[in-house]
């Protein structure tokens, strides 16, 4: 260092470039919102039309669980709470994806 305290040319800080894809690093959040909007506006259009009194009925899959006799009212709370909570799964999952890019661009 010279006496007024700046560095020498010769000991000049390297410069650089960094150029960062915005809409990449956006991406896993973008899809997520879009994907988890289109499965919450057609499950909540398709339970509108539905009859929620009655258990859904297993078509072709072998499984079976007994399950407590729940009201329409109850079944549409308990179908509402499972799909909201699945996509705010999902659209943090997007989001920290989109963070993790953008961490890593940095670096």
């Amino acid at each position: 260092m010279s006496q007024d305290g700046s560095e020498p040319a010769s000991h000049e800080r390297p410069k650089v470039a960094l150029e960062l894809n915005l809409g990449a690093i956006i991406a896993p959040a973008q899809n997520a919102v879009v994907l988890a909007s289109e499965i919450v506006d057609f499950v909540s259009g398709a339970m509108q039309g539905a009859d929620l009194s009655k258990k859904p009925v297993n078509q072709g899959l072998q499984y079976r669980f007994k399950s407590p006799e729940i009201s329409a009212t109850e079944r549409r709370a308990m179908y509402e709470s499972w799909l909201y909570s699945k996509a705010f799964q999902d659209l943090l999952r997007g989001l920290k994806g989109s963070l993790e890019l953008a961490y890593c661009s940095l670096i």
